[in-house]
């Protein structure tokens, strides 16, 4: 597996840069790697004395700039350090989580053409891969720990690596040879930072390199904290100046709008959140939709239509959290559910009413492995009420999360 040299700009918030490197050094990976760190003449404190702590670890270097000479040149001056290894980019915001090193190199060696890979994020992390919502910028709570969402992404999607247009550096590993081709990033055109990354990647395009989303590594980033009071403003810089760069951005960005090709991707995560929600319980109820968002359990909701035998859905309590879950319509879905609902581990389906769609499900029962049964003619509600007490459902977990530098 290649070497890497993971690069992390600092300047200021010396805080949240030890909570990144912290992470980057007890995560666990396979990978072989050193870490650069590069104060860029911070006004609160100097870093080398901030991180006295690491500096007996062999695997981290720390390096000062004489003045301050942004985001830009800093990353460079990592950047052709170690000219032997892959470099990856790593905002002083981030944190991350065990075999996420691993996972990214596997994705930029799945092709010779890779330049380079991003994680999943927060939603507020990037505009190419936030989780839950395709909508950047829009801020939700999810009840689980990022830390547990890290472990669902490798277990549900490790092997799931999804093409983009352009990738953020918030936590971009780059493959050195396209280095080579393309050159370092622009300096003169982006020399605080803010598009600088998105440059490169669009150059890489231009000459034939792809970029990929890693969907089995989730990093939270805490975004804009990097750049503090300044993120605004650099924004308003850079647009004009990338739009001149790069006509073609407007178009870009609105085809993978439409596009959505993450949304698969986001669809996997939710299923593997939804795996945690159910817990030890294998069966699942089918219940009117007028009930459904009262149950703190997993449902199938139904929704009665005009030019359909109804809508089945996924619901419950935590609905508005699970945004990518897909709808079925019945009939013609009903071979989509099964395999779902066999990949969830659901065993039985039970109907609170054997009515109109219970008849009709049951008629196409040869696409089902799940048991198909009235809720009147079993002894389920007895099963339920026991593995609802039993159920290990899962929660934030508040005290990783109370770690985490806001």
């Amino acid at each position: 597996m290649a070497s890497i040299s993971i690069i992390i700009p600092i300047f200021n918030q010396l805080e949240l840069a030890k909570q990144c490197l912290s992470s980057v050094l007890n995560a666990k990976v396979e990978s072989r790697f050193k870490v650069i760190c590069i104060d860029d003449a911070s006004t609160d404190g100097i870093v080398a004395d901030a991180f006295r702590e690491y500096l007996s670890d062999d695997r981290v270097s720390i390096w000062r700039n004489n003045s301050n000479v942004g985001f830009t040149q800093t990353a460079n001056r990592g950047l052709q350090a170690l000219p032997d290894t892959h470099p990856l980019l790593l905002n002083s915001d981030t944190v991350v989580y065990d075999h996420w090193l691993d996972v990214m190199i596997e994705a930029l060696e799945s092709d010779v053409q890779v330049c380079s890979v991003n994680p999943v994020t927060n939603q507020n992390g990037s505009h190419i891969s936030c989780y839950p919502r395709a909508k950047w910028g829009e801020v939700h709570r999810l009840p689980i720990s990022d830390r547990k969402l890290a472990e669902i992404a490798f277990e549900e999607a490790r092997s799931i690596f999804v093409p983009v247009h352009t990738n953020v550096g918030f936590c971009m590993l780059i493959n050195r040879r396209s280095i080579h081709e393309i050159g370092f990033l622009d300096c003169e055109h982006f020399p605080r930072g803010y598009g600088e990354e998105s440059d490169f990647c669009y150059r890489a395009r231009k000459l034939g390199w792809r970029h990929l989303v890693a969907g089995g590594v989730f990093v939270t980033h805490l975004h804009g904290k990097s750049f503090g009071d300044e993120k605004a403003t650099l924004r308003e810089q850079m647009l004009p100046i990338f739009r001149r760069l790069h006509p073609d951005q407007t178009t870009m960005d609105a085809a993978f709008r439409t596009r959505d090709p993450l949304n698969e991707l986001r669809q996997r995560l939710d299923f593997g959140r939804l795996k945690q929600l159910r817990g030890n319980n294998r069966m699942i109820r089918v219940v009117p939709l007028s009930a459904a968002l009262l149950d703190a359990e997993p449902v199938l909701a139904l929704d009665p239509t005009e030019n359909t035998d109804g809508v089945l859905r996924f619901a419950g309590s935590w609905s508005d959290t699970f945004p990518n879950l897909p709808s079925y319509r019945l009939p013609n879905d009903l071979e989509r559910l099964a395999l779902d609902l066999e990949y969830l581990g659901y065993q039985r389906v039970i109907f609170d009413e054997a009515g109109a769609v219970f008849n009709e499900i049951k008629k196409y029962n040869q696409h089902w492995r799940s048991e198909i049964v009235s809720f009147a003619d079993c002894e389920a509600y007895f099963e339920i009420c026991r593995a609802a007490e039993n159920n290990s459902r899962y929660s934030p977990d508040k005290e990783f999360d109370d770690q985490v530098v806001q």
